[in-house]
């Protein structure tokens, strides 16, 4: 098939007029649009290939030499949002999540980063909870990818942060959370009363002094740590007292010697009794941004 030069004139029209539109929309509309709506990580997670780990981990934001490492479950991938951090003067800040915890994965990463200061996210959950079918299969399909699966993954991230500016505005599912849908904060709570079972508490307790001795080991290394207990709705709280009781990681903290920024109870409103909404989790953002230069001004000093 032979095309005249004519035949090319509306597919360049076209592509320009789409892209000054995208240009438009991401000057002037995108920045403009309510938080609830454009909220939330605006990188995309990236993720950590480690054969012995027991759940999946994904980073947010690349690591900085001797910059600013925040590590937990699917909580603070939520709450710590890398470019209010960078807003608030971290732009060295990395952020570390397990969907379901582990931390003893998780500092086993951080001993691999250039990093030097850390904020860990402590909470029952994420000092342990039992492995589930959902996070093993995630961490399998990742670790089997192909050499040419990973090169369509890492185009699908680039588009996937283009898509995250410009369409994820515009689709309802992103209303409905943002706007519309009621928090479940004050529902009971299945999934959490399964990973934090009765049957779950003496591994727990375990999980808890391993974590000691490995903060211990990064404290002797010369790492800067402070610990952080994120918001929670009054019926995870009552959960999570029975799991592993706020006391114990307070005394673990007075133990290390290192600062404990608690936000347990703070008044951060959460979807489902644990993950942040989109508006309040810049508004978390910037606050421990504030608390952290005031509580634990070792760890919030920009690595040399």
């Amino acid at each position: 098939m032979n095309l005249s030069r004519n035949s090319y004139g509306p597919i360049v029209l076209g592509a320009a007029l789409f892209a000054l539109g995208l240009a438009a929309w991401r000057m002037f509309v995108q920045p403009r649009m309510p938080e609830q709506l454009s909220g939330g990580q605006r990188v995309v997670p990236v993720y950590i290939e480690r054969s012995d780990a027991l759940t999946p981990l994904w980073r947010y934001g690349a690591p900085h030499e001797g910059g600013l490492l925040i590590a937990g479950d699917s909580r603070v991938s939520g709450a710590f949002l890398v470019d209010e951090l960078a807003r608030q003067g971290h732009s060295d800040a990395m952020v570390l999540m397990g969907p379901i915890g582990q931390l003893c994965d998780s500092l086993a990463v951080a001993r691999t980063l250039p990093m030097r200061r850390l904020v860990l996210g402590l909470s029952p959950l994420s000092v342990y909870a039992p492995p589930t079918s959902e996070s093993e299969f995630r961490r399998l399909r990742e670790l089997r990818r192909s050499a040419t699966s990973r090169f369509d993954v890492y185009a699908g991230r680039e588009f996937a942060a283009l898509r995250h500016d410009v369409v994820r505005p515009l689709e309802l599912w992103h209303w409905r959370t943002g706007w519309f849908e009621r928090s479940t904060a004050g529902d009971d709570q299945p999934y959490y009363r399964t990973l934090l079972a009765p049957d779950t508490y003496e591994a727990r307790a375990a999980r808890l002094v391993e974590l000691e001795a490995d903060l211990r080991r990064l404290l002797d290394d010369g790492w800067q740590v402070a610990c952080v207990r994120l918001p929670a709705g009054r019926v995870l709280q009552e959960i999570e007292e029975a799991a592993l009781p706020a006391q114990r990681l307070t005394a673990l903290c007075e133990r290390l010697g290192v600062p404990y920024l608690d936000y347990w109870t703070a008044d951060f409103a959460t979807t489902d009794g644990s993950h942040l909404t989109a508006g309040a989790a810049r508004r978390f953002s910037a606050q421990f941004a504030a608390d952290l230069a005031l509580r634990a001004p070792r760890v919030a000093a920009r690595g040399r």
